[in-house]
């Protein structure tokens, strides 16, 4: 079978379950084929857990944005790095009036 990628899901004997993004080296030994419903279930688990994380992510990046606040560049420094993005050097340029 040909297929563009894989990982593994493993339901634990508690319920639970382990992902392998590759094939484990010791052979896994099932007590049971999986059902839809395993897989429906651990399906939506991921799933919530995926959504806990990215939700903590933004969290996080939230409180540390407040914590410490980026500063706005200045003018010069906006000028500086668009000379930079065209390939000059920003202490070669001499202002004029």
């Amino acid at each position: 079978m040909d297929v563009e990628t894989f990982f593994l899901v493993a339901v634990t004997s508690d319920g639970g379950f382990v992902t392998y993004s590759e094939m484990p080296q010791e052979p896994i030994n099932a007590e049971r084929q999986a059902t839809t419903a395993d897989i429906y279930s651990v399906a939506q688990q991921i799933v919530r857990e995926v959504d806990q994380q990215l939700l903590a992510d933004r969290i996080t990046a939230s409180v540390l944005n407040a914590l410490a606040p980026q500063v706005e560049p200045t003018l010069s420094d906006k000028l500086k790095e668009a000379l930079k993005e065209r390939g000059i050097d920003p202490e070669s340029v001499t202002p004029t009036n």
